[in-house]
């Protein structure tokens, strides 16, 4: 084993309780003992005085990965036990068979631990065998884009005997329930939650060098190819195609968003900006969010969402209920429409071209507590990031919690992406990591289109003279094309 450390308290056994035990034969005349009878065998039960038994538990296939695409690495980030009764000190986890009478193995705390780092190096080669991509992020920050892995050790036994004249050779059996947490730290949430068991009983193997390390590592591996046999834990690591997110809600959501035009600047346009920027409510918490158009269709993160029912959004000094339209979680974007308001809200200009790497960008949102909305910080685009095969912006702009869904507008003042997420130590400090949504990306995932160009042009164009009405033409054409058109003004 990895340097994987077992360490045991041993006392004297006193009476134990009789156990209820199924009782099985395989078909190769073995016989197994276990918590709950094998599917597709006859068990009998019986009542046995030693319950430390190590249960049979079935070694499932795990799913290889075999995409082309790369999938979000997992990083496992805490190694803890919490199994009943800890606190006391006094919890039972197996025995010593062999000796007269046999002797009780207990568990406290510091007394049975795996090594972390053991640990880690086991379940990472099960991932890594299997096609996946895994790191240990124990004590030190995990890479960007990863998806943050929670070990809990809820429940062990331990059976060993050692030969006489020599304590390091054993042979031993041993058993692990495992809970396995897969947060997503872009959607701030916990994706996965379930619990699998490993299982080995090396008694018939005789006598080994540290053979406890070697069947513990070895229920180990079993546990975690348990979960990798588990589709609903796979399923989390397939990279995400954008045009199944878009072909998923069948119908198209029009709203009469419009295009930016290059004849103005973020400085100039600050105010009209700061009016099209909103709270968004929910039951004990808040994000941000960006008007779209004048029918009050407001664009956010999905997460900012989550699973409420009831919406308030805050703008121009107003509170307003508003409506879920629609949400992708997996893009973490979602579009709310404002109910019954009587202001005309003009919605933001949405940037055609995306933003370069060491363009400005300015990000308004309610960081941190409602009181702080409209807060206005300023970056760069510091890199692109493809994140379990989704596009990303990373900036250097200060985000918080609060944040989330809120715009990103470039020097123009048009909309290029959404706040997202960040990277922050344990102690909650900004790592100056975080990740925006390009603005494209999150129309085209909720499969939202505009109402149409003629549309747009229309409203451009509306009370101008035939002079400024050429002029505004022109550089929608030199926007759209991106390349110069003829300047005659």
């Amino acid at each position: 084993m990895k340097q994987m450390i077992i360490l045991l308290a041993a006392f004297v056994s006193f009476p134990m309780m009789a156990a209820q035990i199924h009782k099985w034969i395989d078909k190769n005349g073995n016989v197994h003992y276990g918590e709950k009878p094998k599917d597709g065998t006859e068990s009998e039960i019986v009542r046995v005085s030693d319950k430390y038994l190590i249960p049979y538990v079935d070694a499932l296939d795990a799913i290889r990965y075999s995409e082309v695409k790369p999938h979000r690495p997992v990083a496992l980030v805490d190694f803890k036990f919490e199994m009943p009764g800890q606190s006391s000190g006094q919890v039972r986890i197996g025995r010593i068979p062999c000796t007269e009478p046999p002797i009780d193995l207990y568990w406290t705390d510091g007394v049975v631990q795996f090594e972390n780092a053991g640990t880690a190096v086991t379940v990472a080669d099960t991932f890594n065998e299997n096609g996946y991509v895994f790191e240990n992020a124990l004590g030190g920050a995990p890479s960007g884009g990863s998806l943050h892995l929670n070990i809990t050790i809820r429940d062990m036994k331990f059976n060993y005997c050692f030969e006489r004249g020599n304590k390091k050779s054993q042979k031993a059996g041993s058993y692990l329930l495992i809970e396995w947490e897969l947060i997503d730290p872009l959607q701030r949430k916990t994706i996965f939650k379930g619990k699998t068991k490993g299982a080995n009983n090396s008694f018939d193997q005789g006598y080994r060098l540290k053979g406890i390390d070697i069947s513990a590592e070895q229920s180990l591996q079993m546990a975690t190819r348990n979960l990798l046999a588990d589709q609903n834990f796979v399923k989390h690591l397939v990279p995400t195609d954008l045009k199944e997110m878009k072909e998923s809600f069948g119908t198209t959501v029009r709203i009469n968003y419009s295009y930016g035009l290059a004849n103005t600047s973020f400085n100039r346009r600050v105010d009209e900006l700061k009016a099209n920027s909103v709270t968004v409510k929910v039951d004990g918490g808040h994000g941000s969010g960006v008007v779209l158009d004048e029918k009050g269709h407001v664009l956010t993160n999905a997460h900012v969402v989550g699973d409420h029912t009831k919406f308030r959004v805050s703008v121009n000094n107003r509170t307003y209920d508003a409506v879920l339209i629609r949400k992708e979680n997996i893009r973490d974007v979602a579009i709310l429409r404002i109910e019954d308001h009587n202001s005309d809200f003009a919605g933001v200009n949405i940037a055609r071209l995306e933003p370069d790497v060491g363009d400005d960008i300015f990000i308004i949102g309610t960081p941190l507590n409602v009181g702080l909305e409209h807060t206005v910080t300023k970056g760069i685009i510091s890199a692109r990031r493809e994140l379990n095969n989704l596009p990303f912006f990373q900036t250097d702009a200060s985000i918080n919690s609060g944040n989330s869904g809120g715009p990103v507008f470039n020097s123009k003042g048009e909309l290029v992406a959404l706040s997202v997420s960040g990277l922050f130590t344990r102690g909650g400090a900004s790592l100056n990591i975080n990740y925006l949504i390009p603005i494209n990306d999150a129309i085209e995932s909720l499969n939202i289109e505009t109402e149409s160009t003629m549309a747009e042009l229309t409203k451009q164009l509306e009370g101008k003279t035939v002079v400024e009405g050429t002029k505004t033409l022109l550089m929608m054409i030199d926007e759209w094309l991106d390349e110069p058109v003829i300047k005659l003004f």
